[in-house]
């Protein structure tokens, strides 16, 4: 047997009584190879929660109830906060939710997947985008600490009688861009976030669309892409994109999430996720409502 695995280390030391050598003989290897194995492990987690996760987020591509929808989700940790479902009703209406939760990481996506069960649970059942709404926070406000909140938009659209119904709950408001390539803001009649009250006060707003409307949802991981001087990709620039692209949400996205990689220089600090929605058919209308007014961005 080698010696060097009897011994108790005194005949190691100097002549003169001085400190043993290290010969890196205290299991450094091996902590090594085990410290490579976890983190090998928590990088395949990652990637099968990263997987599971995308499984409750609809098909980037496709066409209901007269709308083209385009989607596009990129946590900032493998896994993240942000969720968006779509809906058709038996009307032939399509339902649209999208969402932010406080937290960040595994623990926002534990959350978002939560959200997500009970809005796909719920949604068959609503009366309205503020019905689901209020649902949604009775729900999360019984169940959450002070400290954790979601903000969330609910929309629906009727392509028949063109008609967009708005309830927002304190996320960033949607935009509509026309084919002339205004670009209004909708929705600005937002309660709080969910979670946050008890019982609050939430409402919906009616918008009246034109055929070629792309209308735009988005997380605030747009608005707060960070360049390295800390400035922000604010709305207005987000709108001055918009209006110069052309009237399809699918170049939309696409010109967005370049602006925001450019100006973040590529260190995204915050969970993204953009829907589009165009409006591609052109049914009979079929009746009219009172409609809100839109704020025009540019």
């Amino acid at each position: 047997m080698n010696s060097l695995a009897q011994t108790d280390g005194s005949d190691l030391a100097g002549e003169d009584g001085g400190e043993a050598l290290d010969l890196g003989l205290s299991g450094a290897p091996g902590d090594e190879a085990d410290a490579t194995h976890e983190r090998y492990r928590a990088s395949q987690d990652l990637l099968v929660a990263s997987r599971i996760q995308r499984s409750f987020l609809p098909t980037r591509e496709q066409v209901l109830g007269g709308f083209r929808v385009s989607s596009e989700y990129r946590p900032a940790h493998g896994v993240g906060g942000d969720f968006y479902d779509v809906f058709e009703g038996k009307d032939g209406s399509i339902t649209v939710v999208m969402g932010d939760v406080s937290g960040k990481g595994i623990a926002g996506a534990l959350v978002m997947a939560r959200v997500s069960a009970d809005i796909r649970r719920l949604a068959p059942l609503m009366e309205s985008p503020r019905h689901l709404i209020e649902q949604l926070n009775r729900r999360f406000f019984a169940l959450c600490s002070d400290d954790l909140f979601v903000t969330a938009v609910c929309v629906t659209l009727d392509a028949a009688s063109r008609r967009l119904t708005v309830c927002n709950a304190g996320h960033l408001l949607p935009l509509v861009r026309r084919v002339a390539g205004t670009v209004l803001t909708v929705g600005v009649a937002s309660g709080p976030p969910i979670g946050v009250f008890e019982d609050p006060l939430f409402e919906d707003e009616l918008f009246e669309l034109e055929l070629g409307d792309v209308v735009l949802l988005m997380t605030d991981g747009i608005t707060e892409g960070l360049h390295s001087s800390q400035d922000l990709l604010g709305r207005a620039a987000i709108a001055d994109l918009i209006s110069q692209a052309p009237a399809s949400g699918w170049e939309i996205n696409r010109r967005i999430l370049g602006a925001v990689a450019a100006h973040s220089a590529e260190h995204t600090l915050d969970d993204i996720a953009i829907l589009a929605l165009d409006l591609t058919a052109d049914p009979p209308r079929l009746g009219a409502a009172p409609f809100a007014e839109a704020q025009q961005l540019c």
